[in-house]
């Protein structure tokens, strides 16, 4: 640094000036940069819109808690908002000069917070105002192993037939069931042979389970 002062034959004021100026740009630079690598989730788009409903259908309980959760999870992450419910776009941690941006994204977030539940479940909603405080509230509620709601999705599987239904529509309707069963009791994820040979099961299990629902007119398969 001294060496350009030299050859640009400049005082110490001005040296110190530029000094200034140097570090300002530096300070600017790591700012943008730090701005750019957090995302957008502390800023409001186009597409943010409060009032409205972002998935098609609401939250009533544990019963469709899971469906519900993972819905919502796709909905924000598609707006580019869920740092806003899982606790990776904190307030304190926006600047200052963003923070109001953040007050109203977090308000957007909790008005579709607000439409995605039931009407007897939006009391514990309207009075916070953090939109993760509200998704881990409703996760410590509704987030359990209901032992009689999966007793009665096996049931539903054990018992569920195409009937009048095309066999599309039944293995869609079996599938259903299949995944909401699975997302309550999960297979093991690991790649040891003994989970590879327990999932190979598991899907003979729901191939029998398919044939044995369709009507007579497929015995034959």
């Amino acid at each position: 640094m001294e060496k350009i002062f030299k050859v640009m034959h400049v005082d110490q004021v001005e040296a110190v000036e530029l000094v200034a100026y140097q570090l300002k740009d530096i300070a600017n630079q790591w700012y943008n940069e730090w701005e750019d690598a957090k995302g957008d989730s502390a800023k409001p788009t186009s597409t943010d819109v409060g009032g409205t409903s972002i998935i098609l259908f609401q939250l009533k309980g544990s019963e469709n808690y899971t469906v519900w959760s993972k819905s919502m999870r796709i909905a924000l992450l598609g707006r580019n908002k869920l740092g806003l419910v899982d606790g990776t776009c904190r307030k304190e941690s926006i600047p200052n000069s963003l923070r109001y941006k953040w007050e109203c994204v977090n308000a957007i977030v909790l008005s579709w917070l607000m439409n995605s539940v039931a009407s007897n479940l939006i009391g514990g909603v309207v009075y916070t105002t953090n939109a993760q405080a509200v998704w881990e509230d409703l996760r410590e509620r509704f987030e359990k192993i209901d032992g009689s709601r999966a007793f009665n999705i096996h049931q539903e599987i054990a018992t569920c037939n195409q009937g009048t239904q095309s066999v599309s529509m039944y293995y869609t309707n079996l599938k259903d069931l299949w995944d909401e069963f699975e997302s309550m009791i999960p297979a093991p994820s690991c790649n040891c042979d003994k989970s590879k040979e327990f999932i190979q099961y598991l899907q003979r299990q729901k191939l029998y389970q398919f044939f044995m629902g369709l009507n007579e007119s497929y015995s034959q398969v």
